[in-house]
């Protein structure tokens, strides 16, 4: 396990569309690394290289194949809260594998300035011990 984040958000049913999910995982991640936390956000570059590769970007279970090995190598799950989450078929699916795993699960309101809670800056600084 590595000191790394996985971030979730939604992206299929995002209330404001897929362009805009894929904007908020790149912004999101980016404040997240800014802050010092190596963060992966498949949806911040899989729509891209779906629409490169001919693959479909809905094809859920393909998508989920292609994340698992980053949800594998990642320490912690951090899901962004916004609109939808909860009925986030992708996000219900990653809390399980990380579940699985007992990897932590960190969740952060979606505002901003991003409110990161002091418990992943100490699970951050445990990993890096």
């Amino acid at each position: 396990m590595t000191a790394s984040a996985y971030l979730a958000l939604p992206y299929t049913n995002y209330h404001l569309g897929k362009p805009q999910a894929e904007a908020w995982a790149r912004t999101v991640s980016a404040e997240l690394i800014g802050l010092g936390i190596p963060t992966f956000a498949p949806v911040a570059y899989f729509p891209s290289l779906a629409e490169r590769s001919g693959v479909a970007e809905d094809d859920w279970e393909f998508w989920m194949r292609m994340c698992a090995p980053f949800m594998d190598a990642a320490g912690c799950l951090i899901i962004w809260k916004s609109p939808g989450w909860r009925a986030s078929k992708g996000i219900a699916e990653e809390i399980r594998a990380f579940s699985a795993a007992r990897k932590p699960i960190f969740e952060i309101r979606a505002s901003f300035p991003i409110m990161v809670p002091a418990e992943v800056f100490e699970w951050l600084s445990s990993m890096r011990v």
